[in-house]
């Protein structure tokens, strides 16, 4: 969990900054796979945006643009 924490306060901190996106104002495809890899311990029941406000805004904005498959829990198919 600390080496999640500290990743979560790097993408915050040093790459989101004031920035709506990872790159600048647009999305791009950092954000795509920024937000799969931080969507994975979601799928577990972790919160990383809890006490995150910007990463959460960050979060609100990738999906806007993807639509609300980007955060949808994958379903096994039989």
């Amino acid at each position: 969990m600390e080496d999640l924490n500290t990743s979560l306060s790097l993408l915050e901190n040093y790459f989101l900054q004031n920035k709506p996106f990872i790159i600048g104002d647009k999305i791009s495809v950092a954000d795509v796979v920024a937000i799969a890899e931080i969507m994975q311990p979601v799928g577990t029941g972790v919160d990383v945006f809890a006490g995150r406000p910007q990463l959460g805004a960050w979060r609100d904005r990738v999906k806007a643009q993807l639509g609300e498959n980007c955060s949808r829990r994958p379903t096994r198919s039989s």
